[in-house]
């Protein structure tokens, strides 16, 4: 099984080094196998969403790319974080894409891409924006910047000056809380 690219630390050090110095020779090489392992991927889970899958994969390569250069991805389980942030971008541009507004299936606790996806009426919106505001500061300000503003982790972990695995957490633990509140309001169903 490929963990880290199908590279030896060696060669992943060689391949940092090349591309902070303008080399994309064995950068292109590589990612080659791995965004085309990624595809196949979601194109599994996925089926019939060529174009949006492969945006997904585009800007996944552009990402990765620029933190490697950054210094801030180091050698371990690189294929399981491509991958990721692969699944992360194409919820991101399926999010963008909609049309109507739709209620996060992630509230219910099911994946955020998960089909069908339910129109819910006016009453239903409104117990929800209730139910937002009974969230704390915090909450909001995550949840706002990663399903309003459509921030990855990343980047919010950035702004607020926290660690990307505390802004997960936090995201869970909001959700989680969102969740209950939903529940206790007899009215959403």
């Amino acid at each position: 099984m490929n963990l880290n690219l199908g590279l030896p630390k060696d060669d992943f050090d060689k391949l940092v080094k090349d591309l902070q110095n303008g080399d994309e020779k064995l950068f292109e090489i590589t990612f080659k196998r791995v965004v085309r392992r990624g595809i196949k991927k979601l194109k599994l889970k996925y089926k019939n969403d060529n174009e949006d899958i492969e945006d997904a994969a585009m800007e996944t390569l552009l990402t990765f790319r620029k933190r490697l250069i950054e210094g801030k991805i180091k050698y371990g389980a690189l294929d399981a974080l491509f991958n990721k942030i692969l699944f992360q971008e194409y919820a991101r541009i399926k999010r963008k894409t909609k049309n109507h507004i739709y209620l996060s299936s992630t509230l219910i606790g099911e994946s955020i891409i998960n089909e069908p996806k339910e129109i819910y009426d006016q009453d239903q919106l409104m117990i929800l924006r209730n139910a937002y505001e009974k969230l704390s500061k915090e909450c909001v300000e995550v949840l706002e910047n990663l399903y309003e503003k459509d921030l990855g982790f990343y980047e919010i972990a950035k702004k607020l000056g926290k660690s990307e695995s505390a802004i997960r957490k936090r995201n869970e633990r909001c959700l989680d809380r969102l969740r209950a509140i939903l529940l206790k309001s007899k009215e959403f169903d």
